[in-house]
Formats: C-alpha cells, sequence, structure tokens
C-alpha cells in the first residue's frame, strides 16, 4: 500500500493603480487572497483505494471596492474492489461554491454542413442535425450570483463468475451466470442558503424551481444473464433521468426520461451473430412553464451480422418504433432498414459503406413531429448512405475518403465528398 499526503500554500497580493487619500494617482491594494489545498492518498491497501482533495480559498479587498469571498471545495473518491474483484464499489463526491450568472441562447448562422442545428420551418424550433447549419452560443446576463454545487456518483457491480469456480452442476454456480451494475449519479446548483440538504444529499430538497440552478439525476440498473457466455447473453435495464435547467434568462427547462428495455444476444452459427432489443420509454418536456410532449415510445431492433471471411463483416440492421405523443394527439410509427459492409485491409485500413433507410408514418397533418420521436425524423421516406475509406500509404502517408449523403422530405438531396492526405516526416 501506498499512502501520500501534501498541502500547498499560495499567498496572492494584487495591487492597482487609484487615487489615494492625496488625490493623486499611485499604487493601492486591491486585495489579499488565500488558498490552502490539501490532498490525501491512499492505493492498493486490501483492495481499496481513496483520495481526498480539500481547497479554501479567501478574497479580502483592501484599498479598492469588492465583495469579500470565501469558496470551498472538496473532491473524494473511493474504490472497492475485494474477492477478486467479484464485488467493486466505486464513488466521488464533489462541492465547490462559485459565481454564476443567467445565460441567453442564441444561434449563429455558419452555413449548410458546418453546423450542429437547423431551423425547421414548420415548427419554428432548431433541430439537432450533424449537417446542420447554426451552432449555439451562449452570452451572459446580468450579475454573478453565489451558488453551491454538489457532484456525486455511486456506481455497485457483482461479477460472482470471478471467484465461483463450481461445475454447472452446483447449487451455487447459478450465480456465477448472474451479474449486476448499479449507477446513480446526481448534479446540484442551488441558490439556497440552507446547504446543508446539498452536503447530505436530501433529494426532496433537489430541483426545486426557485432555488435550483441546474439539478441532473441519474439512475441506472443492469441485470446481465450469462455475461460470459459469446453464444447466448441476456441484459435487462431500467434506466431514469431527470434534468431541471434554471440558467436561461428565457426560463427552466424541465426533461425526464424513464426506460425499460431488455438486450438478447446469440450465436446463430460460428461466423454469424444476431442482437435483439426492445425498450419502453417515457420522455417529457416543459419549457417556460408549458408542456412541449409527454411520449410513450416502443422501440425494437434487430441486427444479424456475418463473417464470410475474416476482412469482411456483412450486417444488417431492421428497426421499428411506434411513439405516441399523449400532450398533442400524435401517433408516429417508423419502419428502417440499415445495411453496412465493412473491408478491413490488414495493417492498412478499411473501408466501409452503409445505407440508412426508413419510413415514417404519422397521424399529424404536417411534417412536424417532436425531435424527440422516431429517432428525430421527419413524416415520410428518408435515406442516407455513406461510404468511406481509411488506408495507410506506407509508414509516412495516409489516406481517407468520406462521401455522404441524404435526403428526406422537408429538404432537398444533400451530397457531401471529403478527401485528405497525410504526410508525417
Amino acid at each position: 500500500p501506498r499512502f501520500t499526503s501534501s498541502t500547498h500554500f499560495t499567498y496572492r497580493l494584487a495591487d492597482i493603480v487609484g487615487k489615494g487619500n492625496t488625490s493623486e494617482q499611485t499604487w493601492l491594494t486591491e486585495s489579499v487572497a488565500h488558498t490552502i489545498q490539501q490532498k490525501l492518498a491512499m492505493k492498493g491497501w486490501k483492495s481499496f483505494s481513496t483520495f481526498i482533495q480539500m481547497t479554501h480559498r479567501s478574497r479580502i479587498f483592501k484599498e479598492a471596492p469588492g465583495e469579500n469571498n470565501q469558496d470551498q471545495m472538496v473532491d473524494s473518491r473511493i474504490l472497492f474492489s475485494p474477492l477478486n474483484k467479484a464485488v467493486s464499489i466505486e464513488s466521488r463526491y464533489e462541492i465547490s461554491n462559485e459565481r454564476t450568472s443567467q445565460r441567453a441562447r442564441r444561434y449563429v448562422l455558419v452555413g449548410r454542413g458546418r453546423g450542429d442545428y437547423r431551423l425547421d420551418p414548420f415548427s419554428g424550433e432548431y433541430i439537432q442535425d450533424t449537417d446542420g447549419e447554426y451552432i449555439e452560443r451562449f452570452d451572459r446576463i446580468g450579475g454573478f450570483t453565489p451558488i453551491t454545487g454538489v457532484k456525486t456518483s455511486f456506481r455497485f457491480q457483482t461479477q460472482p463468475y470471478r471467484m465461483i469456480s463450481g461445475t454447472d452442476g452446483d447449487v451455487f454456480s447459478i450465480l456465477k451466470h448472474i451479474s449486476t451494475d448499479t449507477y446513480f449519479a446526481v448534479e446540484e446548483q442551488s441558490k439556497s442558503g440552507n446547504k446543508a440538504d446539498l452536503y447530505l444529499l436530501r433529494l426532496s430538497q433537489f430541483q426545486q424551481d426557485n432555488t435550483t440552478v441546474f439539478g441532473n439525476l441519474i439512475f441506472r440498473q443492469d441485470i446481465f444473464l450469462f455475461p460470459q457466455k459469446r453464444g447466448f447473453s441476456l441484459r435487462l435495464r431500467y434506466r431514469k433521468n431527470s434534468l431541471l435547467n434554471n440558467q436561461l434568462i428565457s426560463g427552466s427547462e424541465r426533461r425526464y426520461r424513464s426506460e425499460y428495455s431488455i438486450r438478447l444476444r446469440t450465436s446463430v452459427a460460428s461466423r454469424t451473430t444476431s442482437e435483439f432489443q426492445y425498450a419502453r420509454e417515457i420522455k417529457t418536456r416543459r419549457d417556460f412553464g408549458v408542456d412541449r410532449f409527454h411520449l410513450i415510445s416502443h422501440n425494437s431492433s434487430l441486427i444479424l451480422a456475418n463473417r464470410p471471411r475474416p476482412p469482411l463483416e456483412l450486417r444488417i440492421q431492421f428497426q421499428g418504433n411506434h411513439d405516441t405523443d399523449r400532450q398533442n394527439g400524435i401517433t408516429a410509427i417508423l419502419i428502417g432498414i440499415v445495411p453496412r459492409l465493412t473491408y478491413s485491409f490488414r495493417g492498412k485500413g478499411r473501408a466501409r459503406f452503409e445505407i440508412d433507410w426508413s419510413q415514417v408514418r404519422s397521424s399529424s397533418t404536417n411534417f412536424y413531429l417532436p425531435f424527440e420521436m422516431v429517432n428525430g425524423k421527419p413524416a415520410g421516406h428518408s435515406a442516407r448512405w455513406t461510404g468511406g475509406m481509411d488506408y495507410r500509404l506506407g509508414q509516412n502517408f495516409s489516406l481517407l475518403m468520406q462521401y455522404d449523403g441524404r435526403k428526406d422530405p422537408v429538404r432537398p438531396m444533400i451530397h457531401t465528398a471529403r478527401a485528405e492526405v497525410r504526410a508525417v516526416f
């Protein structure tokens, strides 16, 4: 085991030019700042490791106007993995004090294919798009407000197969075919004066409209059956995510999402594999006090992959989605197919070609659908085809070629091509 400890002290004196008692320009002491940072770390003691860092900063203004302030920050991490890592516990806990201001969101036009968003003509909203024309920017508005931030995460994994070595006939050997993964994370930035509620993680006081600046909560539970078997494995998942953003001057934004899903992987033959996945999701969105949508989604996919030869892989994916927006009374159905061909050049690179075709049928009378429905695709036929090759020419040269084409009901056909040669000496 190794134990380390350190302490750092920083003293900072800031001077400015101003008018002193004699009304003449002179050097004035603006402020004095002290920073104390302590670190403690222990690694490799009976499968236990930990790290703690504590920082205290204070700034006092002397001969210049300003508001005295003190900041405290804590960053701690714990890792415990006994029983040959059959059980693993990992946690992180952070505390910070800072100042923040409200923000105004704006979208900047940068040209087609250079942005991350596009303006939807039917809804008037900016929608995420890899070939978009706009980028998102935030401007700070107003004065700064002190806030307290807490960020923590916890992960608990069990993998009994790491310590159970019995045969399949043993009763306890059943446990080695079951693994679990539990993950919990929460982030809260708050203006509340009751810091104990934040430090002690009283979740009932989190994500409050009148005190929370930004809050995010994530919970995920996975159960794996036969995780070590390549021919057959099953994953059951529950996931929940709740987000509140009060940073924008236009108003608060709330997001909620929950998911129940199942994933089944099998080996049909020695060179053929399949993966089936089904998920039921609930998504809600509330902006500026107005409910935008309440989605109930049923998503399924089937992937078949085959390797006739080691460098060649053939893959095809079938998709089927059924989404209902209970808020606006809209139903949408997606059917899609995605074939892909990949060829690898041993030690040189690879080439890939893929087609993504889908059809969306909607009960809406226009093309507009919430972006979160049916993978963000509009009603009608959509297609996207991509091809590319990455090839190394000797030790100093490499060639990259890429082509992308797309067509959907709301925009004309788009073709994008790129070629790049790199030389390293």
